[in-house]
């Protein structure tokens, strides 16, 4: 570096620069790096594409002076041939295509000298050969690729619900040229299990076209899969191609986050454990491994993070990994624990607070583990400079448990033992005196009972691995607990037996010639939660007594059937000693069955009577035929009996209860009142409610109106789930005709191609937040004028319906509106929400004053030119001032022009513009638009902003021009202020400038 008295040192981007080699001696370990490499060769047996590695922040490279790539068939370098070698400084290498790679699937990267490689990779990519894996259409001279990356994000906060765009983007170079489109799913899982196909919103299809990068989830999509007992966790792309929709294992795949706002809620993991391989006390390594439970809800989650506490409830905490949620694993190198004995796995995700600053479930899944204890290593810590060495404390006598422990009992006495015992020494037995064989309760050697013989003694010693079990030996400890286990422990050199920890453990077995006795158990359990009718799911759990003899038991078997005796049963499945529960599959039929029986088993038969527990089907327990008639004729206020058909199986029910709420979700829900009984519970054996006649149709959320009536079950625990409870719309008969009911949108495309006719189906929206009590459906009408002149009706459909079939061939002549009115016993409402009828018939055609002849108008020719609109309001989302433009270059049957604002360029949820003259309509001539004060920048849509301005003109039969021949300018509200922020779904950026220190492409943003 330069230097001056004045400046000083010159910056460090002047200075020179030289990568600094020790030639001193062989490369060794550099870190761990990463690796990634996707083939781009569409032939089987050959490779080609770029090879990229990222290092590890701080690693050493002044031994090296490039990177050697080579391909095997192993991470550990099996097969090695050498692809090539790159600079130090580089970070990528170019295979060529045709490069061969048999069956060789990984690529290794060896940090490289003058003295040679060094002896392990620093790291390796698994790879999948293009040719050889991919499916592709039949045609042998197109290829077909993997999605090189997809993105999402959930742009809806409702817990459940999704919205926003899914993008992709190719591999480059690909050869999409036999892609028909793309297929958007949610599944449970990245098998695309219980898969649902979404609709893209942009185009209402179920396909995004070949040309698409991008496919628009409607906001409020449920989170869900084809299968109510397994959310939706994942998303996965797919390629169809003119063969066919490409393989799962080839589709692309993301985990899905559901957006809301909160921390996560508790994730139920099972098969969590955790071994301490770190002989230190007081710190612990190893790997946490654990597995989602069956069904369980990951979309909330982001992350893992694994803690160790004192107890199961998290208390003192200490947090010592985070893994992201599709990793069911974390390895800890070295870990301080203290005194804490429980390693605890939490659901995380963002939304972090001072109260929760790691955004985490408010509980865990927690295992207890064992600190192995005995040499402590030598620990270096570096703390401000200055290198400290804790000293070692090693045990004089450190030893191994043994392992492959086993033993066959060969007396057919049952409570009496025989035959041999043997296990494999520890690796290293020269602190080892022997092995002592005991009889125990359990695995912690409860109530133990030392085994020995006239020969040996009670101790084998070194070098014998087995101990013959006298004959006759009887099977009993200490006390009256029986003897369920057998434990091996070594024996060290200075007399002591090792810690329980470390001794070897296997369940006992006394083999008696007979089957074993009826489980001992103190409890067993069985929710249903599958809520279809005859067929259950869940999990049966059981709890063995607390002094219960298992040595006759080898495993357990669960059946279901119609009565404790056993009528007509049903085996459900069998696990070993050891595990207390059956996992129902969702959707298993039992046909009337009621109980479940659980039997112990062993090689000679299971026992010849079973544990038993009554069970309700939760799809059979719910009541039907829900109904009621509101009796009160005030508005808001409902009274009248509610009744109801009791439960086909009502078994563990105790009472009823009422509930008014905004949907069928009880969202909201309004536990209601019995009059006559003076209480919120019905008993079982009345089958109505007498609603109280005081009571408002209201939820506890005043936004919120109360559109559903539904009943539940309630049993000693609880209410069942809302998705077995009775529903019915809500009905408020306020002696009067309804109000309409607000709409977001009413759309209807002609699919009758002839002129004077339509046909199709119309659709309507109600906005989220209708309030639909006083409707018992809508009736829809075409019309000669929006306000319902001359209608003629075309059906009528129950609220909860909102669309309807205008059957082909339904005349048009003279109708040029679809209306759809709210309608209840008492007649229509006052107006109605309606849209323009277009006949495709006659797009395209100028009809004559004599309807003589017809002649094609020239494509543009009756769009106004030279749109033109500049905000006068200085407040945010009002839009005042001049919509000006000039006349078409074809006004010739031209009466008038419409100005509407709307979301996109599409006219999409298109809201009407009125002049200060309160015209809607502008007539010929008159080429401007005087925008009333404060006219709100909306559209019919809340949460869809106007973002554009449109002017269609209107033809002498009344019909405005098809969207595509309107005018559209973009909106500009001019509030004074500078803008506010945009939310981005995606924004994105690749390099592809090759020169260090510059870069080059194209930033991407949605």
């Amino acid at each position: 570096m330069g230097w001056s008295p004045s400046a000083g040192l010159q910056p460090v981007s002047l200075a020179d620069k030289r990568p600094l080699l020790d030639n001193s001696s062989a490369v060794g370990q550099l870190g761990a790096a990463s690796v990634s490499f996707v083939d781009q060769d569409p032939d089987a047996g050959s490779i080609g594409g770029l090879v990229r590695w990222e290092l590890a922040e701080n690693a050493d490279l002044g031994f090296v002076t490039e990177f050697a790539v080579r391909l095997a068939a192993a991470p550990d370098g099996a097969q090695e041939e050498l692809l090539g070698t790159a600079p130090r400084g580089a970070r990528e290498l170019d295979l060529p295509r045709g490069t061969a790679c048999a069956d060789r699937r990984f690529v290794l990267l060896y940090p490289v000298n003058s003295r040679g490689a060094a002896p392990a990779a620093a790291g390796a990519a698994h790879f999948e050969d293009l040719g050889g894996a991919a499916p592709g259409p039949t045609s042998t001279t197109t290829t077909t690729t993997a999605l090189f990356v997809v993105v999402y994000t959930d742009s809806d906060n409702q817990a459940g619900f999704l919205g926003g765009k899914v993008m992709w983007m190719w591999v480059p170079p690909a050869d999409t040229s036999d892609v028909v489109g793309y297929e958007v799913y949610l599944a449970y899982d990245e098998a695309n299990a219980h898969g649902v196909r979404l609709r893209d919103d942009a185009s209402g299809e179920y396909m995004a076209g070949a040309g698409s990068v991008q496919f628009v989830v409607k906001e409020g999509t449920p989170r869900q899969t084809a299968n109510p007992a397994y959310p939706a966790n994942w998303l996965l792309v797919f390629v169809r191609y003119s063969a066919g929709l490409q393989t799962v294992e080839m589709a692309s795949k993301i985990s899905l986050y559901d957006k809301t706002g909160e921390a996560p809620g508790p994730v139920a993991l099972s098969q969590l454990s955790f071994v301490d391989t770190n002989p230190s006390e007081g710190w612990v390594s190893g790997v946490v491994t654990w597995s989602p439970a069956e069904g369980a809800d990951l979309a909330f989650t982001t992350e893992w993070g694994v803690y160790v506490g004192m107890s199961p409830e998290g208390t003192r905490l200490e947090k010592i990994k985070t893994v992201p949620v599709t990793v069911h694993e974390a390895a800890i190198d070295l870990a301080y624990v203290g005194a804490r004995t429980y390693v605890l796995v939490y659901a995380e995700n963002p939304n972090a607070d001072d109260e929760n600053p790691n955004g985490r479930a408010a509980s865990a899944t927690a295992a207890a583990f064992v600190d192995l204890v005995g040499d402590a290593p030598t620990l270096t810590r570096t703390t401000t400079g200055t290198t400290t060495t804790t000293p070692s404390t090693a045990e004089p006598y450190r030893v191994h448990g043994v392992s492959g422990t086993a033993f066959a009992d060969l007396d057919d006495e049952a409570g009496l033992l025989g035959g041999v015992v043997s296990w494999s020494p520890p690796d290293d037995v020269s602190n080892v005196l022997g092995y002592d064989v005991f009889l125990a309760f359990d695995e912690a050697n409860a109530f133990g009972v030392r085994l020995w013989t006239q020969e040996l003694g009670g101790t084998t010693p070194v070098g014998t691995n087995q101990f013959s079990v006298t004959a006759l030996t009887r099977r009993e400890t200490i006390s009256s607990h029986p003897a369920n286990w057998l434990l091996v422990f070594v024996r060290r050199k200075d007399g002591a037996l090792q810690p329980i920890s470390g001794a070897a453990k296997v369940m006992l077995y006394d083999e008696s010639g007979l089957p074993p006795e009826r489980p001992a158990i103190d409890a067993l359990r069985f929710e249903d939660t599958d809520d279809g009718e005859g067929v259950v799911g869940g999990v049966v759990t059981w709890t063995p007594a607390a002094v219960a003899d298992l040595g006759c038991v080898e495993g357990y078997s669960v059946y279901f059937a119609t009565d404790p005796a056993g009528g007509r049963e049903m085996r459900a499945g069998a696990v070993p000693r050891g595990t207390n529960e059956l996992r129902v599959a969702p959707g298993t039929k039992v046909d009337h069955r009621t109980h479940v029986l659980l039997y112990a088993e062993n090689r000679n038969n299971r026992s010849w009577t079973a544990a038993h527990e009554r069970f309700a089907d939760l799809g059979a327990r719910g009541v039907s035929g829900l109904s009621f008639n509101d009796t009160s004729v005030d508005t808001l206020v409902i009274a009248g009996r509610i009744q109801w058909e009791p439960p086909p199986d009502a078994f563990g029910v105790v009472s009823y209860a009422a509930f008014i709420a905004f949907d069928e979700d009880n969202t909201y829900g309004v536990r209601l009142w019995d009059g006559g009984l003076a209480s919120t519970e019905v008993p079982v054996g009345t089958n109505h409610m007498d609603v109280d006649p005081r009571t408002r149709r209201a939820t506890a959320h005043p936004g919120y109106p109360a559109n559903w009536l539904l009943v539940f079950v309630g049993t000693d625990a609880d209410l069942q789930p809302v998705g077995g409870a009775a529903k019915v719309r809500l009905y408020d008969d306020g002696g009067a005709e309804p109000a309409m009911v607000e709409v977001s949108s009413v759309s209807f495309v002609d699919a009758d191609r002839r002129p004077g006719v339509v046909g199709g189906v119309a659709y309507w929206a109600p906005v989220v937040l209708a309030d639909l009590g006083f409707t018992t459906g809508f009736a829809v009408f075409l019309a000669e004028t929006a306000d319902g002149g001359g209608k003629k009706e075309v059906g009528t459909v129950a609220t909860g319906t909102n669309h309807i079939v205008v059957p082909l061939g339904t005349p048009r002549a003279g109708l040029y509106y679809l209306l759809v009115y709210a309608q209840n016993p008492h007649g229509l409402s006052a107006s109605a929400a309606y849209t323009l009828l277009e006949d495709t018939g006659w797009a395209g055609q100028t009809v004559t004053e004599t309807i003589t002849s017809t002649t094609t108008a020239t494509p543009g020719s009756q769009t106004v030119r030279n749109l033109a609109f500049a905000d006068a309001s200085p407040e945010p989302f009002i839009v005042e001032g001049v919509v000006q433009w000039d006349p078409p270059a074809d006004a010739g049957r031209i009466v008038g022009y419409e100005v509407y604002l709307a979301y996109d360029d599409q006219g999409t949820y298109r809201h009407k513009l009125w002049d200060v003259e309160s015209s809607d309509t502008i007539p010929v001539g008159s080429n401007h638009m005087v925008l009333h004060d404060h006219t709100w920048r909306q559209t019919t849509r809340p949460g869809y902003p106007a973002n554009w301005l449109i002017v269609f003109a209107e033809s002498a039969d009344g019909v405005l021009q098809n969207v595509s021949d309107a005018a559209g300018v973009r909106v500009y509200d001019d509030s004074g202020n500078p803008p506010m922020a945009i939310e981005a779904s995606a924004f994105t950026f690749v390099d592809t400038d090759p020169d260090g220190g510059a870069i080059g492409g194209v930033a991407e943003w949605t």
